[in-house]
């Protein structure tokens, strides 16, 4: 498996271990029966495909079978594009002055310009410094020793956005409930509906 070959030559070779050539073989003779293994209990967790027992068909027209006054209330147009412009604008600098924008409001709305203002634009800048600079730190190291190895670059620059990673996953949780309590007060209107 390819999973078996990474990190047996290159890792002894990079973290000075002194084994010798017999101990490697012998290494790599053991380990793609452990990673045979590990492959076959990944592929008994992965999710199942079902295909729904009854088939729903939405027609949807063609452009030129649609009316003018139709396809300009279903399709943005330039003057939507620059009131979307004038929003994100205006939300970014009330953000940069500190104002308190609640959750609820339904003209402004911040999420997804946390990094638009000057603070949060300087600490994009830093993340990606960080990471480019661990990326071109792993590459001088492994050009000073004489290999290359491409997972030992991905793993410098994981490491270091680890942070960023952190942050956007507690981000998408906190979206998730968010629709997930949209979703039940449609839900709940559409109840109360019948």
């Amino acid at each position: 498996t390819i999973s078996a070959r990474i990190g047996t030559k290159n890792d002894t070779t990079r973290h000075g271990g002194g084994e010798s050539s017999m101990d490697q073989k012998q290494q790599q003779e053991t380990k793609p029966a452990e990673e045979e293994a590990t492959v076959t209990a990944k592929n008994e967790k992965r999710r199942k495909i079902k295909w729904a027992k009854r088939v729903r068909i939405k027609e949807v027209r063609h452009i030129n079978d649609i009316s003018d006054a139709e396809r300009d209330a279903l399709w943005m147009c330039q003057a939507d594009y620059q009131m979307c412009k004038t929003m994100v604008k205006t939300t970014v600098l009330m953000m940069m002055r500190g104002e308190r924008i609640s959750e609820e409001d339904p003209d402004f709305c911040t999420r997804g310009l946390e990094f638009r203002t000057k603070a949060g634009s300087k600490i994009r800048s830093r993340y990606k410094l960080r990471a480019r600079s661990a990326v071109l730190n792993e590459q001088d190291l492994q050009r000073e020793e004489g290999f290359f190895d491409p997972q030992f670059i991905a793993m410098a620059s994981m490491d270091e956005s680890f942070d960023c990673q952190e942050e956007a996953r507690q981000r998408a949780v906190y979206d998730a409930k968010c629709i997930e309590t949209y979703l039940d007060d449609v839900r709940q209107g559409i109840r109360g509906l019948d």
